[in-house]
């Protein structure tokens, strides 16, 4: 599980010998090592809990670096995202940059993107994902199960929390 990568250019950081800025070349290092140390050691299912970039509105060259990453998560894990504050472009919070869940579509089985309130269930786990701007009452609760371990994931202050009417453990 990790989040916040805030991937783009920053001012004062070293350019490498391909041009690019250092601590963007650093952030999607942190994609590799991550990728490495999963594959190591058998990890099926990553999570990420938003903000693949730093700017709302990534250039071109950044989203496709950021994409490709994401698109060799897809085809070695079950990849379980939810859309942070820096995701969505402009702050518009209906565009967000995930677009590559509608590029990878034969992937999709293997890609969860929690782009509004919602769940999903495998292997007796049940993630409840809450995107940036959202809230816990409008989770559907439809989907409870109490032999599921419920892991909620999320990516903002969660003001006036209160779980599924007894339901307390989420």
């Amino acid at each position: 599980m990790f989040g916040d990568c805030h991937l783009g250019v920053y001012e004062g950081s070293i350019i490498d010998d391909n041009g690019l800025n250092g601590r963007l070349v650093d952030g999607l290092k942190v994609w590799d090592g991550i990728e490495e140390y999963a594959l190591e050691n058998h990890i099926e299912t990553i999570v990420f809990l938003g903000d693949r970039f730093r700017s709302t509105n990534p250039k071109g060259y950044i989203r496709d670096l950021a994409d490709e990453k994401l698109k060799r998560f897809i085809d070695k894990f079950k990849f379980i995202s939810i859309v942070g504050n820096h995701d969505y472009y402009e702050k518009s919070s209906v565009y967000h940059s995930y677009g590559i869940k509608n590029i990878f579509v034969k992937e999709l089985d293997s890609f969860i993107l929690f782009d509004k309130p919602g769940s999903v269930s495998f292997e007796g786990v049940r993630f409840w994902g809450l995107p940036f701007g959202s809230n816990c009452g409008e989770f559907n609760f439809e989907n409870w199960n109490e032999g599921d371990y419920n892991i909620l994931l999320f990516h903002d202050a969660l003001d006036h929390f209160s779980a599924h009417p007894g339901h307390s453990h989420l």
